[in-house]
């Protein structure tokens, strides 16, 4: 998800500890496969390739998560807005790089959280337009 997960615990039992560390990076990876937009297979991006085409099913925890972040969406007006990726993408922030302005102009178009529909019968997530994506970062 292109975050950084530090660890820092303290337990008298040291395979406690282990175990602990473990459990951490194990949830880490779990979120990560399910949730990273840098992950092909995972399930938000299967719901970004697909959404704009049709109902895909997000499953019970993303969908929840989306949901809780389209209704943070309607309390803010839009300052806060998930579908912000469909410019997003195309920045490369480690390498300082920007896309092209008319990148900018088409993206700008597509950000908008009421894109955005949730069916909460099948847990399922398609978008109104195509060039629309959400990101959880």
């Amino acid at each position: 998800m292109g975050t950084e997960v530090s660890v820092y615990l303290w337990h008298a039992n040291k395979q406690t500890a282990i175990d602990a560390l473990e459990a951490v990076f194990s949830e880490m990876d779990r979120i990560n496969a399910l949730m990273s937009t840098y992950v092909d297979d995972s399930r938000i991006s299967e719901v970004n390739r697909n959404a704009s085409g049709g109902w895909v099913t997000a499953g019970e925890e993303l969908f929840e998560l989306v949901a809780r972040a389209l209704e943070v969406s309607r309390l803010t007006d839009g300052a806060f807005d998930i579908t912000y990726d469909s410019v997003g993408q195309h920045y490369d922030f480690r390498a300082g790089q920007r896309p092209a302005e008319d990148v900018i102009a088409k993206g700008l178009e597509q950000i908008d959280f009421r894109h955005v529909e949730l069916d909460p019968e099948t847990r399922s997530i398609r978008f109104r337009r195509d060039g629309v994506r959400i990101n959880l970062g």
